[in-house]
């Protein structure tokens, strides 16, 4: 596969590389580098000025990891949704991260769920007056 840097003004298009297989993800790191997901298998650092890559960590542990997140600090993360986990990566090292994503988005069946209220009965409500009854008319 070829990455290339398109500029944005002018449009013109620079070839950084043609060495890469099968891409899952790509990111931009903040030192300018690209980290790549290459095979489902392999995160690779590409420098972007030389087209050079070097391993970062072979993820062939992993069961499909399909995404980068970087953070400012350049904490590498990867999305595995094969395990359904995601993982800190730092060298060889993918450590789990544990989430809570589950518990959120899937509520206990003691969970109660506030009632909702119209709009005429807040108002009323905060005005201590009783909400107008259907097809009453008010003076």
């Amino acid at each position: 596969m070829y990455v290339f840097h398109i500029d944005v003004e002018s449009t013109a298009q620079t070839l950084i590389t043609r060495s890469l297989q099968s891409i899952s993800d790509i990111a931009l790191a903040p030192t300018g580098d690209l980290l790549v997901i290459e095979n489902n298998d392999r995160l690779l650092r590409l420098n972007t000025t030389t087209g050079a890559t070097t391993l970062e960590s072979s993820l062939s542990a992993l069961s499909g990891p399909n995404r980068i997140a970087i953070r400012s600090n350049l904490e590498v993360f990867v999305s595995d949704p094969g395990a359904g986990r995601i993982y800190r990566v730092a060298g060889e090292v993918q450590t789990p991260i544990p989430t809570v994503a589950r518990s959120v988005l899937t509520p206990s069946p003691t969970t109660q769920r506030p009632t909702p209220c119209s709009r005429s009965n807040a108002a009323a409500s905060s005005s201590g007056a009783s909400p107008p009854q259907r097809g009453s008319m008010s003076s």
